[in-house]
Order: structure tokens, then sequence, then C-alpha cells
């Protein structure tokens, strides 16, 4: 076989692009991926909005310790807080 001699083996017909036959495969499980990807960080997202109105912060830690080791601020918090 030289250069420039028919293919022994002929090529087949393709329609359209033939890279589209490649890219179209990937892009679907590319899709199913980034959807995947995407309840994940939405239920990552409803966690932390939860997460964070349950667990102390540090401030407010220092704000009850600061509370509650003067007997004083105790009495004066009291005295605001009553309905």
């Amino acid at each position: 076989m030289k250069l420039g001699d028919p293919p022994q083996i002929p090529l087949p017909e393709i329609d359209g692009n033939p890279f589209n036959l490649l890219l179209e495969p990937q892009r679907e499980k590319d899709k199913a991926r980034c959807e995947a990807w995407k309840d994940e960080v939405q239920n990552l997202l409803i966690f932390v909005s939860v997460a964070s109105r349950t667990i102390p912060k540090p401030d407010t830690i220092f704000a009850r310790r600061l509370v509650f080791s003067r007997p004083s601020l105790q009495r004066s918090l009291s005295n605001h807080t009553r309905v």
C-alpha cells in the first residue's frame, strides 16, 4: 500500500458531523453529573442553614458566659426581657 492509494477497508458513511457522535454522549453524561451536583449542593445549603441556627456560635457562647458570670447583668437582662 502506497501513500495516496484508496483504503483497503472503506470508511462508513456518516450523516452530519462525526464529531457530534462522540460529543453528544459526553454532553449527556455531563448534564446528568451537573444535575446530581446541583441536587447535592442544594441539600448541603439546606443543611448548613439549619445547622447555623442550632449550633451556638462563638460570640453567643462568649455572651452567655459573660452574662452568667455577672449576676448584675442577669438581673438587668431579665428586667428588659419580660413581656
